[in-house]
Parts: structure tokens; C-alpha cells; sequence
């Protein structure tokens, strides 16, 4: 097998949801992972490796302003937008190739300002946003629990259980009070309760900072045949 002869180029491109109007925004190559649109905008985020590392650039629905967003020592492998209308972006930075292995959390503008650190240490990834933009779940392949939720700025770190290694995270629902996480075979939603809420029996109610307990239920979702 010639391997050289295997395109690695990646573009952008939208149509309308008919397949009409094809349009391309990007004609570098270098596109990497699905591009994921702004909420209720009109920029589109993706990932690219044009200046030496992997980082988020985003680009206008028409191709123009295309910006780099992100300027991490490492690499970024996985992004998500803030709801409701994208203000901010979660991602995960992988560290430098020699040093420890780390996946560490972050926050940052959209228009690439003020950038934050919100965990280190550890193997931290796949970061979700709640719908309200106010908190972040996320899946830790270092800590002692799989899944893991805090507030926006870092703060009121508490673990999801009950605990499965398989979970992989998915959805938080509207209101805030559940979330979709998935085992690869089943779904499951963790009901997050208001903390004036009893506990019901059977229930595991943790403590996040004193600020916030979550109350905490597994109920089984048969996956569709």
C-alpha cells in the first residue's frame, strides 16, 4: 500500500438541508473533527492544525473572518460551545508531547479573550455544557469517578453516580436536571434534584462545596431495537 497516496486534506463546506447551495469556507486542508455551528450564530468552530498545533480556529457562515481562537501548549482535542448562544467554548488540551500525560479543561471567549484553566492534573475530557450555560459535566479517566460536574468558572467540583467506567457523557436535558450519558450499549439519565427536594430511599445525595447537593438516580433507558 502506498500510504503517500492517501489524502489527508480536510475541508469545510455547508449546503442547505436539501443538498442545494453547496458552498466551501475553507480551501487550507487542515480542517480536523466535525466543524460544530455556533448557537444561535452564524460562525462555525472547527479544529485545525495550520500553526503547528491543533487548535480551534472558527470561520463566518460565508467563509470570511476566519480567526484562531485558542493558543494552547498542547494540543486541543475536543471543543463544545456555551448555550444558549455560544458566548463561550469548552475544550480539552492534551500536554506536550514528553511531558506527563494530562487532559486538562478550559474555558474560553469566543472571540478568543480570557481564557481559563479549570482542572489540571488529570485525564479529563468530553465536556458538556448545561443548557443555561452555568455548569459543565464532563468524563475523568484519572479520578476516582467517571463522571464529574462543576460550575462554569471551575468552582463546586462534585462526582456523578451511581459509578460506571463505561459511562461516556452525552446531553443535558433543558431544565437542567438531568443528564444522558450512555454505556455504549444502554442510555441512562442522572437526575440532578433541587437540594430542598428529600432524598428518596436508595438515592445518593453528595455534597458539592455545601453550595450545591446533587441527588442522584440511574433510571435505565432500553435502547431502541
Amino acid at each position: 500500500m502506498n500510504l503517500s497516496a492517501i489524502r489527508t486534506e480536510a475541508n469545510i463546506w455547508i449546503m442547505d438541508a436539501d443538498g442545494g447551495n453547496k458552498k466551501q469556507l475553507t480551501s487550507d486542508g487542515d480542517a480536523r473533527l466535525p466543524p460544530l455551528w455556533q448557537p444561535q450564530g452564524d460562525r462555525i468552530a472547527y479544529l485545525a492544525d495550520r500553526s503547528g498545533s491543533r487548535e480551534i480556529w472558527t470561520v463566518q457562515s460565508d467563509g470570511t473572518g476566519k480567526t484562531q481562537v485558542t493558543f494552547s501548549e498542547g494540543s486541543v482535542s475536543g471543543y463544545s460551545w456555551s448555550p444558549p448562544d455560544g458566548a463561550r467554548i469548552a475544550y480539552v488540551v492534551a500536554s506536550p508531547p514528553g511531558t506527563l500525560p494530562e487532559f486538562s479543561l478550559w474555558v474560553i471567549d469566543s472571540d478568543g479573550s480570557c481564557s481559563e484553566q479549570l482542572t489540571t492534573g488529570n485525564r479529563d475530557k468530553s465536556p458538556v455544557w448545561s443548557q443555561d450555560g452555568t455548569r459543565i459535566a464532563f468524563r475523568s479517566e484519572s479520578r476516582d469517578q467517571t463522571l464529574w460536574v462543576m460550575m462554569s468558572n471551575g468552582s463546586d467540583l462534585a462526582p456523578l453516580g451511581p459509578d460506571n467506567p463505561a459511562f461516556m457523557m452525552q446531553q443535558w436535558s433543558p431544565d437542567g436536571r438531568t443528564i444522558v450519558v450512555s454505556d455504549g450499549n444502554d442510555l441512562s439519565a442522572i437526575q440532578l434534584e433541587d437540594p430542598a427536594a428529600p432524598a428518596s430511599p436508595g438515592f445518593e445525595v453528595v455534597s458539592a462545596a455545601g453550595a450545591l447537593l446533587l441527588t442522584v438516580c440511574l433510571l435505565r433507558l432500553r435502547k431502541q431495537e
